[in-house]
């Protein structure tokens, strides 16, 4: 997977971080939350998986950095 690959994965992460705090209200939770993901980020989500297995990663920090300044935030 390259570059571009990870970088999608994080934008989808950093996405799904900011809605889980709407989601996590005691009325919102219920069974398993991978049965309402999207495909696409059940795809991304085992594509990284895999790439993690096989040494393909970048140290968090990285990722954050290169999103904050996709979203230019300091």
């Amino acid at each position: 997977m390259k570059k571009g690959a990870f970088l999608v994965f994080g934008i989808v992460i950093f996405i799904l971080m900011k809605n889980e705090e709407e989601k996590n209200t005691p009325q919102n939770i219920s069974g398993d939350f991978w049965d309402e993901l999207p495909n696409l980020v059940k795809q991304l989500i085992d594509e990284s998986i895999e790439q993690s297995i096989k040494g393909n990663v970048r140290p968090h920090e990285e990722v954050i950095a290169e999103l904050k300044k996709m979203d230019n935030i300091a």
